[in-house]
């Protein structure tokens, strides 16, 4: 386990910088000379190279191997992190963010990697490395927020930035992997198999649709203050699941095998997507309660989708992860666009109850695939 911790560790000190940037830069916008109108693109940017660089980041682990990998991201991630603190205007801060994406992109797939290579539990490993992977980002959405107005704005990121530079000595430490030699070149955008086409409508429903349209649903029941407060405390409680339940549920799959516990995640999260559908417009106590199944379940899945991309391809992890993770940011990036168009012209009924049906059918597709194999 020792890797597990030692790469999850190293991507933790990588998220801080972005995680505070989501909070910090649309607040700020004059002090680091960028355009409110053009946020929104930096933001963006890093899920959008990741998209189209998923494929060229496995071909450079797979001649590096993942410790060097990791070390050249890390060193990397330090560096945008950096920029956020120093750089000033669109161009500079957009680099930045390219930068950061590839950097993730690297430091993602090394980290899973190192999770899936233990020869026993490797649920557990999973399950651990999300824990600390979250604890990141959590801890940055807290102390750097509370920091900032001693720090500065950008001074707060020239803080992290020397907080990511841990990492790269940690990346060093990483027990040495064997480059392997490169196999087929992937395409721009991989074929999806079962599993990843059942992680691309989750994160397209929940990750996209329902996150944009939590607090609106909220608003027609309660004041639009108590439904941004409800709506953020709803998605918080997946970064708690995430840090506290993570390791269990990993646990949890060694024993009892995380296929069959998925399936059982699965049924909850479509169960409180109807609860949702139902409880909308009518019963805000239901409704919230719904919510909150479905952020918990959706963390609960990330850890047992990954326990089972690892079981069903130990032989090639690295680009069975990089397909996967394409896939789940192509969903949650597209969630947000179409989310606006769907709640002003579907019910909230409709609009959620076709949020479930669609994960079921993704769901009974990969079983019944899983079956005829």
């Amino acid at each position: 386990m020792r890797e597990t911790v030692l790469s999850a560790t190293i991507l933790a000190l990588a998220l801080t910088g972005d995680a505070l940037l989501y909070v910090v830069l649309p607040v700020h916008a004059a002090e680091f000379g960028v355009d409110i109108a053009l946020i929104g693109i930096l933001l963006s940017a890093n899920r959008i190279v990741r998209i189209f660089g998923y494929g060229a980041v496995v071909a450079v682990g797979e001649r590096l191997g993942a410790r060097r990998l990791s070390l050249l991201a890390a060193a990397s991630a330090a560096a945008t992190t950096f920029a956020y603190g120093f750089g000033s205007g669109f161009v500079e801060l957009l680099a930045g963010r390219v930068g950061w994406g590839l950097s993730f992109a690297a430091l993602n797939l090394t980290s899973l990697v190192y999770a899936a290579s233990v020869k026993e539990g490797v649920g557990k490993s999973v399950g651990l490395a999300s824990a600390i992977r979250q604890s990141g980002p959590t801890i940055a959405l807290a102390a750097g927020a509370a920091l900032v107005p001693l720090a500065g704005p950008q001074g707060i990121f020239v803080v992290l930035g020397i907080l990511t530079l841990l990492a790269v000595p940690l990346a060093a430490a990483l027990p040495r992997a064997e480059a392997r030699a490169v196999a087929q070149p992937r395409s721009l955008f991989p074929k999806p198999g079962r599993l990843d086409l059942l992680y691309f409508v989750i994160t397209l429903s929940v990750d996209g649709i329902f996150t944009i349209t939590l607090a609106l649903l909220l608003r027609d029941l309660v004041s639009v203050e108590s439904a941004v407060l409800s709506a953020g405390l709803v998605l918080a409680l997946k970064g708690l699941v995430q840090v506290t339940l993570s390791p269990v549920g990993g646990t949890l799959a060694d024993r009892f095998g995380a296929q069959r516990l998925m399936g059982l995640s699965l049924a909850l999260l479509v169960a409180s997507l109807v609860l949702v559908a139902l409880a909308a417009d009518r019963w805000p106590v239901l409704l919230i309660l719904g919510m909150a199944g479905v952020t918990t379940t959706r963390a609960v899945l990330q850890v047992l989708i990954l326990a089972v991309a690892a079981r069903r391809h130990p032989e090639d992890a690295m680009r069975s992860f990089s397909v996967l993770a394409t896939w789940g940011d192509i969903g949650s990036a597209v969630g947000p666009l179409l989310a606006g168009f769907l709640f002003l012209n579907v019910s909230a009924l409709g609009l959620y109850l076709g949020m479930a049906a669609t994960i079921a059918a993704a769901a009974l597709f990969d079983r019944l695939s899983r079956r005829k194999d």
